[in-house]
This record gives C-alpha cells, sequence and structure tokens, in this order.
C-alpha cells in the first residue's frame, strides 16, 4: 500500500527532511518465508542546501543521488536467518 512519508533529523545545528512515497507490501514465499519488502522514492534537503533523491526498489537496492551528481548505487545485503 502506497504512503506518504517523512522523515526529519536535526543535530545540533544541521537539520535534514527527507519526503515522498513508500510502497510496502508483503512478499509471500513457500521457501524463504514471508516478508514485507518496501520500494519507492524520498527526496531530501538539508539546512546546508544539499539536495538528494533515493529511490528504493524490492530487489534491496539503494540509488542514491546527491546535488544532481551521478547517481550511487548501494545493496543491502541478504537478512540473516
Amino acid at each position: 500500500m502506497p504512503a506518504p512519508s517523512q522523515f526529519a533529523y536535526t543535530y545540533g545545528d544541521y537539520a535534514a527532511k527527507l519526503t515522498g512515497t513508500l510502497t510496502s507490501e508483503l512478499a509471500l514465499s513457500i521457501f524463504r518465508g514471508t516478508r514485507i519488502r518496501a520500494y519507492g522514492f524520498l527526496q531530501g534537503e538539508d539546512n546546508p542546501g544539499n539536495k538528494v533523491r533515493l529511490t528504493l526498489d524490492r530487489r534491496g537496492r539503494i540509488e542514491m543521488q546527491i546535488n544532481t551528481q551521478k547517481p550511487y548505487l548501494i545493496t543491502l545485503a541478504e537478512q540473516v536467518k
């Protein structure tokens, strides 16, 4: 189910905010067990003026683009059983 999402972080004088839409779904599997996964995107910026876009996919990959530079790709490790 898609859900509007907001995250805020502050530490001292530093502040950052992310907003976007994340969709969560129940992934049924006979061999691996049922799990919840999410996908979608978040956009944000911090008080120094940096901008970021995060894209999450169903395979556990996160693409992060900061200040419109070349995107970084992060792959999450397989969950430990």
